[in-house]
């Protein structure tokens, strides 16, 4: 039995446990349900990276501009897991049923090659389909998942919704007085 301590992370999230699943097997079901996390990871870092790219353009402009006030910028992304409805640890009262949250930081060019949204096979856990010969193409965010965080291939199966922030953050840089 696996039981997760909440203390051990700055936001509140559902503590995940085994003793009410009936069976750990890998059954096509959660790998059908893997797999369509895996392609909607796929497509929403498709989307953030046209506009993480917009956003780095006109980021860029400005400093290079110097009439501006901004010199500097850190874009990040945090993207929240929320446990299915359905799910027995699911708690009605409890606004939010987060399972976890990942931030990914930004303060690149345009020809990043690792990480969030860089098209990259990440790769290097499993397959979701039964059987497969072939490698399975892993985004970014679903390999975050699965070896970045504390939860099982199981867990991740256990995931309802997430929900994509973009924040921008503009910085001066050091002001001399």
């Amino acid at each position: 039995m696996i039981e997760y301590n909440s203390e051990l992370q700055d936001f509140d999230y559902i503590p995940i446990s085994y003793k009410k699943l009936v069976s750990l097997e890998m059954t096509d079901q959660i790998r059908d349900t893997l797999s369509n996390l895996n392609a909607k990871l796929t497509q929403i870092e498709t989307k953030l990276k046209k506009e993480i790219l917009e956003r780095l353009e006109l980021l860029n402009r400005k400093i290079k501009d110097g009439s501006d006030w901004i010199n500097d910028h850190d874009i990040e992304i945090t993207i929240t897991f929320y446990l299915k409805e359905d799910d027995h640890d699911f708690i009605e009262e409890k606004s939010d049923n987060i399972m976890t949250v990942l931030h990914e930081s930004f303060y690149i060019g345009k020809n990043w090659k690792f990480g969030i949204c860089d098209g990259v096979n990440h790769n290097t856990r499993h397959s979701c389909k039964k059987n497969s010969t072939e490698e399975e193409f892993h985004c970014w965010t679903y390999h975050g998942l699965y070896d970045h965080t504390r939860l099982s291939l199981f867990d991740l199966a256990r995931i309802g919704s997430f929900d994509v922030d973009i924040n921008v953050f503009y910085q001066t840089g050091m002001i001399n007085l």
